[in-house]
């Protein structure tokens, strides 16, 4: 039998039927033992038997089970020898696709094989045709700055986008590639084509902190308002992410308050404390307007956030030396974020002078006093100069709960002592009353009729306890003194030795 006759029977065999569990075999088209005829002479390079078998009658557009075709074969080889043979060929398809819908040119490009991608261009391929989805060959080429220009001197449209809506210059920001974005804005493309998700090229940039290509596409932007379809604007995405532009962006018209208009859990102080940044936070602070005071104040976000003991600082800085610290001086009538910040600075090891100097600035500008916030000084710092400047002040909120204890003699002067003995037994039953509160106590006043307290130290009162508490009962009735600060400045003022003057203020220990 001659050549003629085994290429017949071989044409018969292109396409073959699969064996069972044998279905891996068909997918090893580079594997000249299990292809026949045209594709198998492809595959071993022999351009004789190729022309033999053409001469026969056989197609040059058959194809395997994938769908390419000899042609595709040939790239995918990188056989450029049997590639111009095939591409002399009249009947040649040189645009055919395979089953995923990709032309022998778009697998060059994706192959990055240079000169195989000029010989196709040569022959006359498509330069614009896509796979099955929707991605092109200068989407394939956003990382080769040589076959992208090849491309798009040869027709390749610039703005046409794949199934994720992507544009060749989406790609080549993501590909990370400045010289082919550089080349796709030479060349006009839309610089601010979103894609599916709504991103923009310059959104990818600073999605991918990528500096160059973001100080490349900078003055291409025409919305600094732009969001991603999730709501987060480009400012946002410039505040957790690595970029130098923040106060370009800001003074290019980019909304500070962005979440003012549309609904979003992302407003930029919350951002700021999520990715620490001193430089950002100071350019988004002072612009900065916060609505949510019926939740949760400035100063307890501030605390609550997982900052170092340098961005704590920093922040808090910021915030006390700026023109908009009133912002972070309301509250909700029931968040004590005094006593939070106080703990917080406490628990990051902060000096006790700038512990004192945030709590006298955030005073001086109206913050309000509250029985929390004092007993939070006391628990820390005992009875010092600062808890001293609070008694001197209207502390706000007094009530009777469970963290009534007995400084409330100082909070409330209107408080009489045997109402303050009725008071605190019944709360020992209702609340687990703070030991330390109690262990406290039990230093400078005796309270015998306390009953329900453990290990409550019930000493006889001395004449110095007894004398006092009721001297501060009859000061109070006589002088109608209503508030701590009327109190301790009555007490100060009077023509006594200051040993007793410590006394009334309950400073004094006696136990």
């Amino acid at each position: 039998m001659d050549d003629a006759d085994n290429s017949s029977s071989d044409e018969s065999m292109e396409l073959f039927p699969i064996d069972h569990n044998r279905e891996e075999l068909v997918f090893k088209y580079d594997d000249p033992f299990v292809s026949t005829g045209v594709i198998r002479a492809v595959i071993e390079g022999d351009k004789e038997k190729l022309q033999d078998l053409l001469k026969a009658g056989r197609s040059i557009n058959i194809n395997d089970n994938h769908g390419n075709t000899p042609v595709h074969i040939a790239v995918i080889n990188n056989n450029v020898t049997i590639l111009k043979f095939i591409l002399e060929v009249k009947s040649l398809l040189v645009n055919s696709r395979n089953f995923k819908g990709e032309t022998a040119l778009f697998l060059a490009v994706r192959y990055q094989f240079t000169d195989i991608v000029l010989l196709m261009l040569q022959a006359g391929a498509n330069v614009n045709l896509p796979n099955n989805e929707e991605v092109t060959p200068l989407h394939n080429a956003s990382n080769n700055p040589e076959i992208a220009h090849l491309l798009i001197k040869n027709g390749a449209k610039l703005d046409v986008i794949d199934y994720g809506g992507d544009t060749p210059l989406n790609e080549a920001v993501s590909s990370g590639c400045l010289e082919v974005v550089c080349m796709l804005l030479y060349y006009n493309a839309d610089a601010n084509a979103c894609s599916d998700h709504n991103l923009t090229p310059f959104m990818k940039a600073l999605i991918r902190e990528d500096i160059e290509i973001q100080r490349t596409l900078f003055n291409y932007v025409d919305d600094f308002n732009q969001r991603t379809q999730e709501g987060m604007p480009i400012l946002a995405l410039a505040l957790t992410h690595e970029t130098l532009f923040v106060e370009e962006i800001i003074n290019r018209g980019a909304n500070v308050n962005y979440h003012l208009d549309f609904k979003t859990p992302f407003d930029a102080f919350q951002l700021c404390l999520q990715v620490p940044d001193e430089d950002k936070f100071r350019l988004i602070w002072n612009k900065f307007v916060y609505l949510d005071y019926d939740k949760e104040s400035i100063l307890s976000k501030l605390c609550k956030a997982d900052l170092s003991s340098n961005n704590f600082t920093e922040y808090l800085d910021i915030i006390l030396s700026s023109c908009n610290l009133m912002t972070a001086i309301y509250a909700p009538e029931k968040d004590d974020d005094i006593k939070l910040l106080i703990t917080t600075m406490v628990r990051l090891i902060l000096p006790v002078d700038y512990i004192n100097n945030v709590i006298y600035i955030l005073w001086s500008y109206g913050k309000n006093v509250t029985p929390e916030d004092l007993d939070s000084m006391f628990y820390y710092f005992g009875y010092c100069e600062l808890f001293k400047i609070g008694l001197h002040m209207d502390i706000k909120n007094i009530g009777f709960d469970e963290n009534f204890n007995f400084l409330h003699l100082l909070y409330d002067p209107q408080l009489s002592f045997k109402s303050f003995i009725i008071i605190l037994n019944r709360y020992i039953g209702l609340f687990d009353l703070n030991v330390m509160f109690i262990n406290r106590m039990s230093k400078f006043m005796s309270i015998p009729q306390l009953t329900n307290i453990p290990n409550y130290n019930h000493v006889v009162p001395c004449l110095k306890d007894i004398a006092r508490n009721v001297a501060r009962d009859y000061i109070i009735e006589t002088y109608n003194l209503q508030t701590s600060r009327q109190y301790m400045t009555h007490v100060n003022h009077m023509e006594t030795s200051q040993v007793y003057k410590k006394l009334l203020s309950y400073e004094t220990q006696l136990y």
